[in-house]
């Protein structure tokens, strides 16, 4: 029996293409013939994916002809033996009861203004187009919105910059002070000089990537700028006189400012690993239940 006979029997709606489609019970069921199998597509809402799990083994354990199924967009993929043509009652017997068993278990469609559309391999339940007089309504509303969010996320965007230059500028000065009175402490400062400002980018939403370039770049420089001032303050303050040259090769107050520098911009740099959020890994969703 091909589905010309079929429908006949079904009383389905046909396309121009041959399938044949119906609403039995709130779904939407639509059947196409291969050459070696029949396949029922099931119109579905959006469904979990344990909800999918226990679909897919109500019918694999409960339906005559099966094969094999799975999950696509709009639904349910059902492949049956060509077998189950030759038994129409069965198939509205097995719509029937498939519906009754997906109503049962609160799988139903709560728009109750649906189309049914050929979408793609199937006959699905379409949303009811908006009518053209809120398309103009829309259309019509004034953009202060938009504006006054613009000027929202310029001032939001103003007030962060403010905070960091604030920020950097009291731990410049707080380093610069241990360096002159501790110097062999100073260093430690370079965690919270990362820390700090990336807790706040984190805060307003910024991306992982800004914040490190942001941090490493700034931190970098305002390290650079306190060492070489407090360099100035050792040299000029040393109580015998060196040429710059000599002070460098024969003091260790150089190589104290380069390592506390160096040790301070690793520091900044592990503050602001520590301080952004991991990524999240995406869990993958199979949609297949065979």
């Amino acid at each position: 029996m091909d589905l010309n006979e079929l429908n006949s029997s079904l009383c389905f709606q046909q396309d121009e293409n041959g399938l044949l489609y119906k609403n039995i019970d709130g779904f939407l069921y639509t059947i196409c013939e291969k050459t070696e199998f029949a396949i029922i597509y099931v119109n579905l809402p959006e469904v979990s994916r344990n909800e999918k799990k226990m679909i897919s083994a109500y019918i694999k354990e409960s339906v005559l002809h099966y094969v094999k199924s799975h999950f696509v967009k709009n639904g349910v993929e059902i492949t049956f033996n060509l077998s189950i043509l030759e038994d129409p009652e069965y198939i509205l017997q097995f719509a029937k009861m498939l519906s009754a068993y997906l109503s049962s278990a609160s799988i139903e469609f709560s728009n109750a203004e649906l189309n049914i559309a050929f979408d793609k391999t199937m006959y699905a339940f379409m949303p009811v187009e908006q009518p053209v007089e809120n398309i103009k309504l829309r259309k019509e509303r004034p953009n202060v919105p938009h504006y006054e969010n613009g000027i929202q996320g310029f001032l939001s965007r103003f007030s962060t910059q403010l905070i960091l230059i604030t920020i950097y500028a009291v731990i410049a000065v707080i380093y610069g002070l241990i360096s002159l009175f501790a110097i062999k402490i100073a260093g430690s400062v370079g965690y919270i000089l990362g820390w700090l400002p990336a807790l706040v980018m984190v805060k307003r939403n910024y991306s992982s990537k800004d914040i490190y370039t942001c941090t490493t770049i700034v931190s970098f420089f305002v390290l650079l700028i306190s060492t070489i001032y407090v360099f100035l303050i050792y040299f000029l303050s040393q109580q015998e006189i060196y040429t710059a040259s000599e002070f460098i090769m024969q003091s260790l107050t150089p190589a104290h400012c380069l390592f506390n520098m160096l040790l301070a911009f690793v520091l900044s740099i592990f503050g602001v690993y520590s301080t952004i959020p991991a990524k999240k890994k995406k869990t993958v969703i199979e949609d297949d239940f065979v």
